[in-house]
């Protein structure tokens, strides 16, 4: 599976240098970003071997610290002595989530300022994994168009979607607040982190 994903991530790469047009040209490295992160997430696994949620979210916060460093942000990564495992679809949807939501943090929360995105692993109770992104930059204003789903960000979109056809869910923020919940089911009961 990492071997594909490194397939695909030539292949936007290669599509992207050839592209002519700048706006196509940044959707496909975008998109390239996102493969990376999943990649690297999978990296140093045997076939068959399932993939930790542990292991994946810190993966990819490895992965953002490469972006997030040169613009003066922290990655700070929590994890529960235990946390449930959940199925492989759901590590990935876990993983392509806590990007997505760190990336967006990374890129727009911090414009003239450094800051700290955090990021923390748990149970909740012991049949759910929670997984909370937070981040203590610049508040956003939601647009009144949000709702409008074309105008919302592709990745945002992709999380939502990834995590609910896995049974979970991303809760967001409430009253000001930057703290988006992710919930997934698990598959077995809890272990070791």
């Amino acid at each position: 599976c990492s071997n594909d994903l490194q397939m695909v991530l030539a292949l936007l790469r290669l599509a992207a240098a050839r592209c002519e047009h700048g706006d196509a040209r940044d959707a496909m490295l975008e998109v390239a970003n996102r493969v990376q992160i999943l990649a690297a997430a999978r990296r140093n696994l045997a076939p068959g071997e399932s993939l930790p949620v542990t292991h994946a979210v810190g993966a990819v916060c490895e992965a953002l610290r490469a972006m997030a460093e040169p613009r003066g942000v922290s990655i700070a990564l929590a994890m529960a002595p235990q946390v449930p495992v959940l199925a492989d679809g759901g590590t990935m949807a876990a993983a392509i989530a806590v990007n997505e939501l760190a990336t967006n943090a990374i890129k727009h929360a911090f414009a003239d300022h450094g800051g700290t995105v955090s990021i923390s692993v748990a149970a909740l109770g012991s049949d759910l994994c929670t997984i909370i992104v937070e981040d203590d930059g610049t508040p956003f204003i939601t647009p009144p168009h949000y709702a409008d789903r074309k105008h919302r960000g592709l990745g945002l979109d992709l999380a939502r979607r990834s995590l609910a056809a896995e049974g979970g869910m991303l809760i967001a923020p409430r009253d000001g607040s930057k703290r988006f919940e992710i919930r997934l089911p698990a598959r077995t009961a809890l272990s070791a982190a």
